[in-house]
């Protein structure tokens, strides 16, 4: 069972043991429930799981809705509950937070973990708005159909964000790529893709699959290891979850 407590308005799940330290960030439009199979994955560890403005119990603060304040704001949280040297996991947008969270924190995190991460693409002005058009007319969201998923050990709400909630994200997922910025990053990087992901890249605006593009993106970057998760798409702890954990296993 997790405990629950807060940080500030950010809802806070812990296993309360003791380290070594594991951090989930989850998605877009999900909650700390998403996280509980990294039980499976690092048994005995200590499972901490911070839950993003709008998400979730924690209440929405509009003004916290950059991926890298959030990204400054981890730190802070992380010395609070007095957490060093995490792995931190993250799925698309907790994986993007992640990204950036190591370049504004270098050493501080032990491993990344990224599940379905956002980041890895670039997009011109008109594509962006096209991308915040969709989001207005509600058009993204029905395609994106993100899943409910209940806990018995993780007890918190889910519920879509509020549209405008959704918007700021990608807006800020969007102007906030680390594509050009791989370079920089030294801390070994593990990415777990769905080999059919509807939604990275976006296939608005190219028609080339998830894998092929993620292998080409992390070419040259010795601390990037790609993985793919047969016989799954953008939430493959939810589709292929058996999978997802025995990979996660094999590469501890």
């Amino acid at each position: 069972m997790f405990n629950h407590s807060y940080y500030k308005t950010i809802s806070i799940f812990d296993n309360g043991k003791t380290s070594p330290n594991v951090v989930f960030l989850h998605g877009l439009g999900a909650n700390a429930a998403f996280g509980e199979f990294i039980t499976e994955v690092y048994p005995g560890h200590r499972i901490f799981i911070p839950e993003f403005s709008g998400h979730g119990e924690s209440k929405a603060d509009k003004s916290a809705i950059d991926i890298y304040n959030i990204a400054m704001e981890l730190r802070n949280l992380f010395d609070h509950f007095n957490i060093h040297q995490p792995i931190i996991c993250g799925h698309s947008l907790g994986a993007q937070v992640a990204l950036i969270f190591d370049l504004v924190h270098p050493g501080f995190a032990k491993e990344l973990v990224l599940i379905s991460p956002a980041g890895f693409e670039e997009f011109a002005d008109y594509q962006k708005q096209i991308i915040q058009s969709g989001l207005s007319m509600g058009s993204f969201m029905q395609q994106f159909l993100i899943p409910t998923v209940s806990s018995k050990n993780i007890q918190t709400k889910f519920k879509v964000p509020d549209s405008d909630v959704i918007a700021s994200y990608t807006a800020s997922m969007i102007d906030r790529p680390v594509k050009g910025l791989l370079a920089q990053m030294k801390t070994p990087c593990t990415i777990y893709f769905g080999e059919n992901d509807p939604l990275i890249p976006n296939r608005l605006f190219t028609m080339e699959q998830t894998i092929p593009y993620i292998q080409n993106t992390i070419k040259g970057h010795a601390n990037f290891k790609l993985v793919s998760v047969a016989h799954a798409g953008h939430w493959p702890m939810l589709e292929n979850r058996k999978e997802l954990v025995r990979l996660m296993k094999l590469a501890k």
